[in-house]
């Protein structure tokens, strides 16, 4: 009865050869192993150190690397699933939260390898891999009050970050409610902030009252209230013209920008 040789690591003629000298007859076979560099031996059967007859048979074990797999398809998976679908992948703990418009909340995103790109369609068993899950969607804002925006952003974890308010001349934004909500990053991750817009309601200016003035007198005054203003006078009479009426009518609002009407009695 002879030891069996110790060979892991080698290559295989010097194996052989080791071999040999011990008295075996060498059967070559191949493994995989996640270890052993292809091309180098991983062992023997029987192992190194066990006892054998002078002359038996030993298996000569040579690496052909880890094994090549075909990435499971987890895309769009529950995190739980997708896991157990990678169990021969090294894959981290830790998962990277994004939000996402298509990919339901707890779902995976993208499965990405050790460079952080995504994972190719086949790989080495053990490769390290990671993953992206989503967080769902980004909460729709436009039009919520400011309590009702708050309360959205706080509850999946992102912060509102309120931008200077601004007028809403379409009246489509009643004041204090989210006139635009922007996301400061891409991808949106839970703890990234969102600019948010206020709508001051419509930009309304008192009109003043021009009723028996003179016209050249009441377009300056209605356009130095910031109104445009529209008569059926030729500029030669302006200085002629008594208004007698206008629209809109004094002591009303109307939005900034907008027409005054006059009709008037031309005078010479």
């Amino acid at each position: 009865m002879v030891a069996v040789p110790d060979t892991r690591m080698l290559v295989p003629d010097v194996a052989t050869d080791v071999l040999e000298d011990a008295g075996f007859v060498v059967v070559p076979d191949e493994v995989n192993d996640l270890e052993v560099p292809a091309g180098q031996v991983v062992g023997t059967d029987p192992e190194s150190g066990s006892l054998a007859r002078r002359g038996a048979d030993v298996r000569l074990l040579v690496s052909l690397g880890p094994r090549i797999l075909d990435l499971p398809q987890v895309v769009g998976t529950p995190e739980d699933a997708a896991r157990d679908n990678l169990a021969d992948f090294a894959v981290a703990d830790e998962s990277d939260v994004q939000f996402s418009a298509s990919i339901a909340a707890g779902s995976v995103i993208a499965v990405l390898g050790a460079d952080g790109a995504p994972a190719p369609a086949q790989l080495a068993e053990d490769s390290p891999l990671s993953l992206v899950v989503s967080a769902g969607p980004v909460p729709d804002l436009a039009g919520l009050s400011r309590t009702d925006a708050t309360a959205a952003v706080e509850a999946v974890h992102l912060k509102l970050h309120e931008l200077d308010a601004q007028f809403d001349n379409s009246g489509a934004v009643a004041a204090d409610h989210v006139l635009s909500a922007t996301p400061t990053t891409d991808p949106v991750r839970p703890g990234d902030s969102i600019d948010v817009v206020f709508s001051k309601g419509q930009d309304l200016v008192d009109v003043p009252n021009v009723v028996d003035m003179k016209l050249g007198d009441a377009i300056e005054t209605l356009e130095a209230a910031g109104f445009k203003v529209s008569h059926s006078f030729p500029a030669p009479f302006i200085g002629f013209v008594t208004v007698t009426s206008q629209e809109p009518a004094g002591a009303t609002q109307a939005l900034r920008g907008s027409e005054v009407r006059l009709v008037g009695t031309l005078t010479l």
